[in-house]
């Protein structure tokens, strides 16, 4: 089996990008390529084409520490409160 180029591999990836969401193989084409890149020239090829496309948009970018600024977490939400609330304290202990 012959190795494919760096540039055919991120090629490859790049046009699935606009197919995420869409088709439904695309987020696997896309994995399974960056692992072809990184066995073959290393995980700081694959960081920088995360780094380099829209990839850190559309969830790789976890892998280089990307969050989008549209996210915003709040730490008083209603939902942690209710569940702080709700807490009785040690699972361990036993009721008397």
């Amino acid at each position: 089996m012959t190795t494919q180029t760096l540039q055919t591999l991120t090629n490859k990836i790049i046009k699935e990008i606009d197919f995420v969401d869409i088709k439904p193989f695309s987020h696997n084409i896309i994995s399974l390529t960056l692992r072809q890149i990184e066995e073959h020239y290393g995980k700081e090829q694959v960081l920088h084409i995360i780094r380099t496309t829209d990839l850190k948009e559309i969830g790789w970018g976890y892998m280089i520490g990307y969050v989008p600024k549209e996210i915003e977490y709040e730490s008083s939400s209603e939902e942690e409160s209710d569940y702080d609330s709700d807490y009785e304290g040690d699972c361990d202990t036993e009721e008397e």
